[in-house]
């Protein structure tokens, strides 16, 4: 056999192989130049499964969320962490309940995000693989070679719109309108590729895809055809679209709910995108107003999945709550500068985000008919709880002030024995750093723990009423009834009856860092070092009471940070 012989049998054997390959559904020649697709046939079983409701999920009828995990890509560290950033975003800021999510996996995945996903409840639907090609003989690092796959959403029959999302983007707004800029009767609706505008290229990131039987069979039949390889493997989903749904058959929505964040002609700041896609190597942007932000969003969901960690290992006590008090206004009292929206916002945010406490062991504690109902519902919507009690009153005329009419209603929570311990926190305080472990600081047998303020030491202890740990029961509750009927009243109410009464009974004191009274002289500790910061506005602003240009700096630092995360999660709306 001479050499040009030789080298046409190999190429005839090589020809034979490839097309063997294909119809097999394998990848002989992965990463060479024969067809952008290669799929296993999905059987009638497996199509007639997908249309049944998912267990436990949305209810058919109304739209179901789904995240695609590629299980052919490199899950190694980071792209596990920018998977978990992605879902607790979407739950936490997107506001997309665990109840309404599915993943949607090429294959098993890594363990890691499996047994995470079983602990918040939401199953994985494994789907056949589908295999995009490219032209390219190496795939880049993080490359997804199944990103078609997630396709197979169209036959998800049971639910009118799925809303498919890749997990490498961020959700920093609320999701919760982008269905409702589809327009109906369409089978696929995304955002425009700003960099190739005016063509109108729909984005796969983020996309509602219409579930119908049509669609169903168009998609399985086309992933069997041969067509041309793509120059890059990110353009394989867009490119199918491109191909597969005519012009008639598409929408698009706001660009602010797939934004790209390496996209040199992204219309928006990343400030005002709800979802940021495509966080790779952020640093380098060039906008450093984009860079910070994208930043600042990253340590927020990484806070809060330091929550969820803790929660699920039970560094928060189950029958623990962090609680305050709403009540209504006294009538002609002073400005209560704690009911300042601004500063409601910053103390149950920092509560959450600096304090790594879960939004379910937050709540408030409220009398009245309905005091305050923005305040209770805004912190509802996130998971929190309320608790409704009868009122105690304080006699007004011996009061210091008219603002502490209510004060004595405090009182109520040692006889909320459902929970082992309330940490209780005025809302005029921000939490700087983890207060998780909080519960654990009130020795067992004592019914209440606090601080001591600083300026009556040594003469007495006399703990402050602002931040304190009351250990429910119904022994502790009838003796502070009892006592509140011997007590007189006094200028400042509950703080001075709990600490007369709780003289003769004990209570613990805690560490100063829980309650760094920023209000009086002399504090012991800057507040960056502090835990919690118990403040009056003014006093900071103005550098009253020995707080130096370093504390103020520091804390309206903060304050302007948790402003901006209130701009992303949403304001109380009177």
């Amino acid at each position: 056999m001479n050499h040009a012989t030789a080298l046409k049998v190999i190429f005839a054997l090589t020809m034979l192989l490839s097309v063997m390959s294909v119809f097999r559904g394998t990848s002989f020649l992965q990463h060479q130049e024969i067809s952008i697709f290669e799929a296993l046939q999905p059987s009638k079983s497996w199509t007639s499964n997908l249309s049944m409701p998912v267990p436990g999920r949305a209810r058919p009828g109304h739209e179901i969320w789904a995240t695609f995990l590629d299980a052919s890509r490199n899950w190694n560290r980071d792209a596990i962490l920018a998977f978990k950033r992605h879902m607790l975003s979407k739950h936490d800021v997107g506001m997309i309940s665990w109840s309404d999510m599915v993943v949607l996996s090429s294959g098993n995945g890594p363990s890691e995000l499996r047994a995470w996903l079983a602990e918040l409840g939401v199953p994985i639907l494994v789907l056949p693989e589908v295999y995009c090609k490219v032209k390219r003989k190496r795939l880049s690092f993080g490359s997804t070679s199944h990103a078609l796959s997630k396709f197979h959403a169209w036959c998800m029959l049971q639910y009118p719109q799925v809303v498919v999302m890749d997990p490498n983007s961020l959700v920093l707004g609320d999701l919760r309108g982008i269905t409702s800029q589809c327009v109906q009767n369409v089978d696929a609706c995304g955002g425009q590729v700003e960099n190739l505008l005016p063509t109108q290229v729909m984005d796969d990131a983020v996309l509602v895809l219409t579930p119908s039987q049509e669609m169903c069979s168009s998609f399985t039949q086309t992933i069997e055809r041969f067509i041309p390889p793509v120059e890059n493997i990110g353009e394989c989903g867009r490119d199918f679209l491109h191909k597969l749904v005519p012009a008639n058959r598409k929408s698009y929505f706001d660009s602010r709910f797939s934004g790209r964040v390496h996209d040199t002609f992204r219309a928006r700041s990343i400030a005002q995108t709800k979802v940021a896609v495509g966080l790779e190597n952020f640093e380098q942007l060039g906008n450093e107003d984009d860079r910070a932000f994208l930043q600042d969003a990253i340590n927020d969901v990484d806070n809060r999945l330091a929550n969820f960690m803790s929660a699920a290992r039970q560094e928060v006590a189950k029958r623990a709550l962090y609680a305050t008090l709403l009540t209504p206004t006294p009538p002609h009292a002073d400005g209560l500068h704690s009911l300042d929206l601004g500063v409601v916002e910053r103390h149950f945010l920092s509560m959450h985000i600096n304090g790594r406490i879960p939004w379910s062991q937050m709540g408030i504690i409220y009398t009245g008919d309905d005091p305050h109902p923005a305040i209770r519902k805004w912190l509802r919507e996130r998971g929190g709880v309320e608790i409704k009690v009868d009122p105690l009153l304080c006699d007004v005329e011996k009061a210091r002030d008219r603002r502490y009419m209510y004060q004595f209603t405090k009182l109520q929570m040692w006889n909320l024995t459902d929970y082992d311990a309330i940490i209780y926190t005025d809302l005029d305080t921000f939490i700087v750093g983890d207060i998780s472990d909080m519960w654990r600081k009130c020795d067992a047998g004592l019914i209440a723990c606090g601080v001591d303020e600083v300026v009556r030491l040594p003469q007495r202890r006399y703990f402050n009423g602002g931040v304190f740990i009351a250990k429910p029961s119904h022994e502790a509750y009838r003796k502070l009834m009892q006592g509140r009927k011997r007590f007189p009243d006094a200028a400042l109410c509950e703080q001075d009856f709990l600490n007369d009464f709780l003289t003769a009974q004990g209570f613990g004191s805690l560490d100063s860092r829980y309650n760094n009274m920023a209000f009086l002289e002399n504090q012991p500790l800057p507040h960056r070092q502090g835990l919690i910061v118990h403040y009056v506005p003014e006093f900071i602003d103005k550098l009253i009471l020995g707080n130096t240009q370093a504390d103020k700096d520091f804390l309206f630092g903060e304050f302007d940070r948790f402003d901006k995360i209130a701009d992303k999660v949403g304001h109380i709306r009177q």
